[in-house]
């Protein structure tokens, strides 16, 4: 029995097919859909673990046909690709349900890496998009609330800055010798104290003290 991921490629373009097909069939069987019609049909029937989407798949219509499909399968992480990136774009697609948003000539061994953190439940942001959600975050001094994570633990406030280097659950426990429950019950807690909604939002806030 195969311990390989389900992944669909989403896209028409064969040197695109080859170059993602080369990053990822060693770890991963691949099914290639090359229309809207296609993908929907696979999403729907064989729930796969990831899908790579190219914006300029026929049939999707773009940037507002990805906002739509997206949300319809919470099941299966969606990566997006863009001949041209743009931030505001990434952010609208991250916003809807996306895991990633990258270039869609990304080399093999980044996109290796993307998908592999993307498995484990993370999304993955670009540094520019990064920068470009904390800058949204700034505000005037006079404005900004005292420091969030003054009211932590010291467990806590460790767990913390862990999550915003992109550690995962399993990581962090490992690496304290804890169970990933309790990772989670701490994580509730900081969720609590900080006001962050989630792990992106806590990554940011925390970037953003320092």
């Amino acid at each position: 029995m195969s311990d390989k991921r389900g992944i669909l490629f989403a896209c028409d373009d064969q040197g695109v097919i080859d170059r993602w097909q080369s990053a990822l069939e060693s770890d991963a069987v691949i099914r290639i859909c090359r229309t809207r019609p296609e993908l929907v049909v696979a999403l729907d029937s064989t729930n796969p673990s990831q899908y790579l989407l190219d914006l300029r798949l026929p049939g999707l219509r773009g940037l507002g046909g990805a906002l739509s499909l997206i949300p319809r399968h919470p099941r299966s992480y969606c990566l997006v690709f863009s001949a041209i990136p743009l931030d505001d774009e990434g952010i609208q697609l991250l916003k809807a349900g996306a895991r990633a948003y990258c270039n869609r000539f990304i080399a093999p061994p980044l996109l290796q890496r993307i998908s592999e953190i993307v498995a484990t439940g993370e999304v993955w942001l670009g540094a520019s998009i990064m920068q470009h959600l904390i800058r949204g975050l700034a505000e005037p001094q006079s404005r900004r609330p005292d420091n969030p994570l003054i009211e932590l633990t010291d467990r806590e406030r460790d767990i913390a800055v862990r999550v915003s280097r992109g550690a995962s659950n399993k990581t962090i426990a490992r690496d304290l010798d804890i169970t990933e429950r309790t990772v989670k019950a701490h994580l509730t807690s900081i969720f609590g104290k900080t006001g962050a909604k989630d792990r992106l939002q806590l990554a940011l806030m925390i970037k953003e003290i320092g």
